[in-house]
Formats: structure tokens, C-alpha cells, sequence
């Protein structure tokens, strides 16, 4: 080989040792520049995931893109937007229906007319304070009153009478 031809090659050589360092140095950037930024919204993902254990179900993941991430952020938000207003709903109707148990058991154990309490709410009672004195050791005096012959006062003044006696 001649001289020039030995340059020509050392040349080719340097150019193309600086171009595959410039390529891996790039491309090192362009991985950590890009991999930083996916990293980011997975890592954004992840604590809105987590997040929602404790009951924040209603969780919004900001991530721009149309790339797969930012399918997947847009879907999270959907679900965790339905998800919250299920949860809403479903508390609203488990109070309903809390406040509907609280009156029907009410309605059970109350007397509509006196408002007083009736037989069945007298027997669970006195069942607990039985079991309670009986626990401690202790005496249980229980006192009952009794309207003898009320029955008259239906039958001789009427129903609503008697109402009104009560």
C-alpha cells in the first residue's frame, strides 16, 4: 500500500472509531433520556396503584403520549374514575340501608300506639341483664304493671277510647 492509501485507511479508521463512539454515546443518552422518561410514568403508575389500597379510589395519572404508557394511563384513569363513582353509589346505598335496619328494628321492638317499648325488646333485654347479673353475681329485681281488664274499656268505650286511655 502506498503512503496516501496508508492514511486514507488510518483516516477511514479514526472516523470510524469516533463515529461508533459518537453512536454508543448517543445512543447511551437517547436510552437514559427516554428510559428516564418511561420510568417516570410507570413509577407515576405505581404510587397511584398503590394509592388506592387504603380507599382513594379516585387516583388521576397525568401522562401525555400515544405510545403504549399512555394507553395504559388513559385506561387507568377510566377505570379509577368508574371505579370511584361505584364505590359512591354503593356507600350511599349501604347507608340507606343501614338507616332502613335502624328503623325496622325500631318498628320491632316499639309499640306503634305508645311509642313504648313491646315484649320482644322486654325478653332480649331482660335476657342480657339475666346473663349479666348472673355473671356478676349479682341480683336482678325486675317490676312489670299490668292494666287488669283493659279489655272492658275496648269493648264498652271502643277501640279508639281505649287509644286514647293508652
Amino acid at each position: 500500500l502506498s503512503r496516501q492509501d496508508r492514511n486514507y485507511l488510518a483516516a477511514m479508521r479514526e472516523a470510524l472509531a469516533f463515529g461508533v463512539v459518537a453512536a454508543l454515546t448517543l445512543a447511551v443518552l437517547l436510552g437514559v433520556i427516554l428510559g428516564d422518561g418511561l420510568s417516570r410514568s410507570i413509577r407515576q403508575l405505581t404510587q397511584a396503584i398503590k394509592s388506592m389500597a387504603p380507599g382513594a379510589v379516585r387516583q388521576r395519572v397525568v401522562i401525555d403520549g400515544r405510545d403504549e404508557v399512555g394507553l395504559l394511563a388513559r385506561a387507568f384513569n377510566r377505570m379509577s374514575e368508574e371505579l370511584a363513582e361505584h364505590h359512591e353509589r354503593l356507600e350511599e346505598s349501604n347507608r340507606t340501608i343501614r338507616e332502613q335496619a335502624e328503623q325496622l328494628k325500631e318498628l320491632s321492638i316499639r309499640d306503634g300506639l305508645t311509642q313504648l317499648y313491646n315484649r320482644r325488646h322486654f325478653d332480649e333485654y331482660a335476657a342480657r341483664l339475666y346473663a349479666e347479673a348472673a355473671r356478676y353475681q349479682r341480683p336482678l329485681v325486675v317490676m312489670l304493671a299490668d292494666i287488669d281488664h283493659f279489655k272492658r274499656i275496648n269493648d264498652r268505650f271502643s277501640h279508639a277510647v281505649g287509644d286514647d286511655v293508652l
